[in-house]
């Protein structure tokens, strides 16, 4: 097990990284598989389907992070990547067991949840795959 990492633009040559410990992505995050299309019923109770290209993959991150910290992704980090990317921009998103995935931010506003007297905080994020 490695650490969860975002990189943009790309993974060989990133001008901006986060870096997450494995621990980071909390354990009930959901991956979802949203089918692209549109389903209607007919007055007469006939499905119409229509199809607008392929499913997509979502991914649910939840993380959590100190809100200062001298060697760790804390938050400024994060509102730093995220003030870069915005949901404008794809970027790479290698998860814990090496899997890389291009995705791009749905989640908007993007909300930062203090915890433990303010210490830490908590963030989730939306992800689409590219």
């Amino acid at each position: 097990m490695s650490d969860h990492t975002f990189k943009y633009p790309t993974a060989t040559a990133p001008t901006s990284t986060l870096t997450f410990n494995t621990k980071a992505r909390l354990v009930s995050d959901p991956d979802t598989l949203q089918f692209n299309d549109d389903l209607g019923t007919t007055k007469g109770g006939t499905d119409r389907v229509l199809e607008y290209g392929d499913n997509q993959n979502h991914y649910a991150f939840s993380f959590m992070f100190p809100r200062s910290h001298a060697s760790l992704t804390d938050l400024a980090d994060v509102k730093t990547f995220f003030g870069v990317v915005k949901r404008l921009y794809t970027f790479v998103w290698t998860d814990d067991v090496g899997t890389a995935r291009t995705v791009r931010i749905i989640t908007n506003p993007i909300r930062f949840e203090p915890i433990a007297t303010g210490l830490y905080y908590t963030c989730t994020v939306e992800l689409r795959e590219q």
